[in-house]
């Protein structure tokens, strides 16, 4: 009797705990999260459709940086996002950049916008639902660091 109750505390336990780990409940500026993970987040339902809840929004994110096209990676699965730098810190930070170890992952602090090189159109001619393409604005050289 004594093993049953412990079995389903155990089951009630990994059942609460899943249901507290809900994509929804994705807090963008408390720790850094994967980059699939903020894809994920800006084109859940609920999230898609209402812009204001990530646009302008801070956003801690890590990643691999490729310092060829400015882009943070998700290694896991290759999902990318670009980093947009203003000009006034941009040479500081291509050189932080190049200065790093290729290896080393890379944490940015920063504003989420939507991606202002990419134009959302059709698709197999039906129009897209649903699909936000966020890019990061690294607007401080402090906010970039490798591990």
């Amino acid at each position: 009797m004594k093993i049953k109750s412990v079995l389903f505390i155990v089951i009630l336990s990994i059942f609460t705990l899943s249901q507290s780990c809900s994509r929804e409940e994705l807090i963008l500026n408390e720790d850094y999260i994967n980059v699939s993970d903020l894809w994920r987040y800006v084109n859940q339902k609920g999230i898609c459709e209402d812009a204001t809840k990530w646009l302008n929004k801070e956003v801690k994110v890590k990643g691999y940086i490729n310092a060829n096209n400015f882009n943070l990676c998700d290694i896991r699965n290759g999902t990318n996002i670009q980093i947009c730098i203003p000009d006034s810190i941009y040479s500081i930070i291509i050189d932080k950049v190049n200065s790093s170890n290729e290896s080393s992952m890379c944490y940015i602090k920063g504003i989420l916008i939507e991606n202002p090189y990419i134009i959302i159109g059709l698709l197999d001619n039906k129009p897209i639902k649903c699909s936000n393409i966020p890019a990061i604005y690294l607007y401080n050289i402090e906010d970039i660091y490798f591990k």
